[in-house]
């Protein structure tokens, strides 16, 4: 795995691209933000420079990556509500070329990932998520509820009170992935691997891998995708009761038009979105309510502070952070024009930061009148299908662990670790311990 300390600075080295005399500058502050901003280490503390962004030059080009940089709210949040202007098609495109041997691995293992829901848009993307909104509804979430408190008890159970512990090895990391299991169908004993092979899925497609390591990362992908082609299988002649065996039904009542690939696509856009993005935000959540210690223990308190400290929580460090989109043509944003068919950084999580639109934004203000208006879920068509499953998670992991460890607290001076990517505020670590 490729990561970053605290600082930000990369363990390992990679193939970037080589930047060159940029002709789109057009001021010295845009030039100087493209020289300091890197999109791959910059998740380990992104908000400083995407304060001085959105002071200096809310919109700018960056060379490196190719990508446009948009960091203000009201940019932002207009951009996402213009599919037909800023497409996502790109959204889960590889930051740099692969080698040629990931294409060769891919395709002897038959890796049949298409675009799908997240990269897609118009009617064929309002007619997958339709289909995935049906067997995902509200009242499907709310019924498990029980089941999945359940899960965070046992696991908080686990959790030592005599010595300090990782976080996210211990519970973040483990818990989403358990519930997601639930809704497929799938067996605990593989969490590990699905852990593996998720973040080979986001350091192949979002980070900067060096070329010798692509190759085995994409193996992983491989193997994660074999793997929900073989329990599709399993479930065909017996469908049960989750979300994998509502998708089959539907596939063999003729109700709707999909397909066993089909299929296999929702599950595999369900058990990385639904389960990475969920590990960082739990992870983030607990971090920034401990840094600011009086929201923690204004919270174990009162239990109705719950909600808006779930809220607050996606809008201060939201863990999907950037989105791409394409210009499908020349805009202008914020001043600056952008030519058509560029690509474009949409930096959700910076913007939510922004002080035109949020009243002291790096407080965690538990109750704050607009929290709602965040973007951690997206805005627009692409709005996360899985909000209701996320905040339902969020909701009890803070329920249950406040009421169980109300002393948590973070261990001083302890290494903070970060997967090095461009997309998601994405820490490998937290450690934590009690304290009287």
């Amino acid at each position: 795995m490729t990561e970053s300390d605290v600082s930000g600075q990369p363990k390992l080295e990679a193939t970037r691209r080589v930047a060159s005399s940029c002709p789109f500058h057009t001021t010295p502050e845009q030039a100087a933000l493209s020289k300091d901003f890197d999109a791959f280490t910059f998740m380990a503390n992104p908000h400083p420079i995407l304060a001085r962004a959105r002071q200096e030059a809310p919109v700018f080009y960056d060379e490196e990556t190719d990508y446009w940089v948009v960091t203000a709210y009201d940019s932002v949040r207009s951009l996402l509500g213009q599919p037909e202007r800023f497409s996502s098609d790109i959204a889960l495109d590889p930051m740099f070329p692969f080698d040629p041997a990931v294409p060769e691995v891919l395709t002897e293992g038959e890796f049949g990932a298409r675009p799908f829901i997240l990269n897609i848009d118009g009617e064929e993307h309002s007619e997958h998520k339709r289909i995935m909104s049906k067997v995902l509804h509200p009242r499907a979430v709310a019924d498990r509820e029980d089941d999945i408190r359940l899960i965070a008890r046992r696991l908080i159970s686990s959790l030592p009170d005599d010595e300090s512990f990782d976080f996210v090895e211990r519970f973040s990391m483990v818990f989403p992935a358990l519930v997601i299991f639930m809704f497929l169908g799938l067996p605990e004993e593989v969490v590990s691997d699905v852990n593996r092979w998720a973040d080979a899925r986001m350091e192949l497609f979002f980070g900067e891998l060096p070329l010798e390591q692509q190759a085995d990362e994409a193996r992983g992908m491989v193997e994660f995708w074999q793997f929900i082609e073989r329990h599709i299988d399993e479930q065909i002649d017996d469908p049960g009761d989750h979300f994998v065996g509502d998708l089959i039904r539907l596939l063999l009542s003729g109700e709707e038009e999909i397909t066993r690939n089909d299929i296999a696509n929702y599950c595999w856009t369900f058990l990385f979105a639904g389960h990475e993005t969920t590990t960082s935000q739990i992870t983030n959540m607990v971090s920034d309510l401990l840094l600011q210690r009086e929201a923690w223990d204004a919270v174990v308190a009162d239990s109705g502070l719950i909600n808006p400290a779930v809220e607050e929580s996606l809008r201060m460090n939201t863990s999907v952070f950037n989105l791409r989109r394409r210009v499908t043509e020349e805009v202008t944003i914020d001043g600056v024009t952008i030519p058509a068919d560029s690509k474009v950084f949409v930096v959700s999580g910076g913007a939510n930061r922004d002080v035109a639109e949020f009243e002291d934004p790096d407080h965690f203000t538990i109750g704050r009148d607009n929290a709602r208006r965040h973007l951690g879920f997206g805005f627009g068509e692409h709005f996360c299908v899985g909000a209701g499953l996320a905040r339902l998670q969020l909701r009890v992991v803070l329920q249950e662990l406040t009421a169980a460890m109300p002393d948590l607290a973070l261990v001083d001076g302890a290494e903070r670790r970060f997967i090095n990517n461009a997309f998601f505020c994405a820490p490998r670590t937290l450690w934590l311990e009690r304290k009287a």
